[in-house]
């Protein structure tokens, strides 16, 4: 289920009573993507919890990136970038944020936690089951790279992208 997004702004967003709805469906087996007006994972989960939504229910939910808003170069020039990428854990003290990449300024690197943290988030919340998360990075990078160096269209990039993901299953 893909729904616009999580706000009072327009008519047919979602709001109120609609997130915790759609929240059940999840545990019904649904999947669930959307936007949400947030500065971070903490303020997501605020909001989505004054809808409604319970902190067990929360901690369903799959990556949440989160986008910031620098200026370019230009005073009209605006850069949006990939700050986090995080989720949740649920533990007995409740909901916990797990940040899986962050970086303050687009320029910036993203620091990851340790490989062993990593491997475990990853295990634990997608059963995604590596030998080492740097690595697996470090494979995507390479091709994203090369797609990049040869300035690839975008069927190019969908087919590389697919036989990847083809190869990693033999």
């Amino acid at each position: 289920m893909v729904s616009e997004e999580i706000s009072n702004h327009q008519y047919e967003y979602l709001w109120g009573y609609q997130v915790a709805k759609a929240f059940r469906l999840v545990n019904k087996g649904f999947a669930f993507g959307t936007t949400i007006h947030a500065r971070n994972i903490k303020e997501v989960a605020y909001i989505i919890n004054a809808m409604g939504v319970p902190p067990e229910q929360i901690a369903k939910l799959g990556a949440i990136v989160t986008l910031q808003v620098a200026r370019g170069r230009r005073e009209d020039d605006y850069i949006r970038y990939v700050d986090t990428v995080s989720t949740f854990g649920y533990t007995k003290d409740g909901l916990v944020a797990q940040i899986l990449a962050a970086r303050h300024l687009p320029e910036e690197k993203f620091k990851c936690p340790g490989e062993a943290d990593l491997l475990d988030i990853l295990n634990n919340k997608f059963n995604i089951k590596l030998d080492s998360v740097t690595g697996e990075i470090e494979r995507r990078a390479d091709l994203i790279n090369q797609l990049n160096d040869k300035k690839a269209s975008r069927d190019e990039v969908k087919q590389a992208i697919a036989k990847f993901y083809q190869s990693r299953l033999t």
